[in-house]
């Protein structure tokens, strides 16, 4: 295997191997002990999916006083529909809001806080490990760490269009396997980067495609590895490259599909995601999904009848 391209290696790619992080669910720490974010159990959970670096849980509460605790990881929260009041104690003050569809938090790692809802609301919320935003881009393979700027009432529908995305991919089955959910989790990690984070990182843009040999390496491997659900974060550690920049260049290199993308999405809808500015990071997304099928498609006949036998357990 070649060395990871200098160019847009990450502390991922330079290793030299796939180090994936898989989150279970969402945690916190109370009385020196991580546990569930909250009491009730999630009715979508992204645990089965094992997306690479973040876990996305959705619950339907009732009015309720959130505990005190520790967020371990990052932490990003969406309030999905319900309108009620909410207090939030956290660094010796306590906050005063009102909380409509799209009211969001964005949380750093470490935030100690308690919080009062005084009315039910159906809330998303995803936990995102350092790793996810480290790895990003190139652009942060330097950092040690990425500290995002505290949100306690924030209204942002590029966050909010990214995790109904999601959430909806979970709804639905997740029909486009783990990819479409870690491509979603990795334009979530470079919009943070870009929006959020106390030091922003602008992504540089990039063009040609991928190098011939590491796009040859990249189907190879997908190709060896037909039965498996790949994760973003896989390919990208194969060809030496982020995740951000591996999923853009891979896209140009293999054509894209964006034109059945639209077509496949209503006037009404196409309209709204476009104007939150988000909708090329859902068809970017889906394209990229669709090249990495067809790629297994083109594979040989002898090949795709092995992988239909991995599949059945035969």
């Amino acid at each position: 295997m070649d060395a990871p391209d200098p160019e847009f290696a990450t502390p991922t790619a330079k290793g030299g191997a796939c180090r994936e992080a898989v989150l279970s669910g969402i945690e916190v720490r109370r009385d020196g002990h991580n546990v569930p974010f909250l009491h009730v159990h999630p009715a979508i959970s992204s645990a089965d999916m094992r997306w690479s670096g973040i876990a996305l849980e959705q619950y339907s509460t009732p009015a309720c006083l959130i505990p005190r605790h520790e967020h371990v990881e990052h932490f990003v929260h969406v309030v999905r529909s319900g309108t009620c009041n909410y207090q939030v104690n956290t660094g010796g003050k306590t906050r005063k809001f009102a909380a409509n569809p799209g009211t969001i938090f964005v949380l750093p790692q470490g935030t100690v806080d308690d919080s009062i809802w005084n009315g039910p609301v159906l809330r998303i919320a995803a936990s995102i490990r350092p790793d996810l935003l480290l790895n990003a881009l190139e652009e942060t393979a330097a950092a040690r760490s990425i500290e995002l700027i505290e949100q306690w009432n924030l209204t942002d529908r590029n966050i909010l269009s990214l995790l109904l995305a999601m959430t909806t991919d979970l709804e639905e089955g997740s029909p486009a396997g783990r990819l479409y959910g870690d491509s979603l989790a990795n334009a979530l990690a470079v919009y943070l980067l870009k929006r959020y984070a106390s030091r922003r990182y602008v992504a540089t843009t990039h063009g040609g495609g991928l190098p011939r040999h590491r796009l040859k390496r990249v189907l190879d491997y997908v190709g060896a590895n037909l039965g498996a659900d790949l994760s973003l974060a896989e390919l990208a550690a194969v060809a030496g490259m982020s995740p951000h920049y591996f999923a853009e260049l891979f896209r140009q290199s293999t054509g894209c599909t964006q034109g059945r993308t639209r077509q496949a999405m209503s006037p009404k809808s196409r309209d709204q995601h476009h104007r939150c500015g988000i909708g090329r990071w859902l068809s970017k997304s889906e394209s990229f999904c669709s090249n990495i099928s067809q790629a297994r498609r083109n594979q040989p006949v002898e090949v795709q009848m092995r992988r239909a036998r991995i599949i059945r357990g035969r």
